[in-house]
């Protein structure tokens, strides 16, 4: 399990789940980049309890459709699982 200091406070949750699923003791950026990009994968609405949804409908985000970091990927002329590809395959290599 990945441990935290008190200065860290709460862990981002793909972050986590990433870092424990590659078995690294540490939480780095590219871990929650990986937990982030496995989100994107599914439409909003197949992954947002009813606390989230109503966070993101006070914020002025959908709730709804595309994820936004599927939709900005895309716009850039890639593909979530490419981009998913190749930052494992790089986690991989730093091994």
């Amino acid at each position: 399990m990945v441990q935290t200091t008190e200065q860290a406070g709460v862990v981002p949750h793909p972050g986590r789940v990433e870092a424990e699923r590659l078995r690294h003791h540490f939480l780095g950026p590219e871990h929650l980049l990986v937990g982030l990009l496995r989100d994107a994968q599914e439409p909003l609405e197949t992954s947002l309890e009813t606390h989230d949804r109503r966070l993101r409908g006070q914020l002025g985000l959908r709730d709804r459709g595309p994820h936004p970091i599927g939709l900005l990927v895309e716009a850039r002329g890639l593909s979530l699982d490419g981009l998913l590809t190749a930052v494992l395959d790089e986690l991989d290599r730093d091994r």
